[in-house]
């Protein structure tokens, strides 16, 4: 029983792993300001609330765990700063 729970969880990890590839390598420069639900590598459901994203891309595809993100709106800088 522990092997198939074991399984199952690398199975998710490697199929998130790749969702998060294609967040970050996809132009999805159309979807800019909205929440996005990835499974595999395509987007299954977009528009700004997260909630209903979710809910569309579990009724399109109930037996995947969708993975949400949000798109900016234009370039983010993300800054690192070291305090002491």
């Amino acid at each position: 029983m522990k092997g198939d729970t074991l399984t199952g969880t690398r199975r998710r990890k490697t199929a998130a792993n790749a969702e998060f590839e294609f967040f970050l390598r996809a132009d999805l420069s159309r979807y800019a300001g909205q929440y996005i639900a990835i499974v595999g590598r395509k987007v299954v459901a977009s528009g700004s609330n997260a909630q209903a994203v979710w809910r569309q891309a579990k009724r399109r595809f109930p037996s995947a765990t969708p993975t949400i993100g949000k798109l900016p709106r234009a370039e983010t800088l993300v800054l690192c700063l070291r305090w002491r």
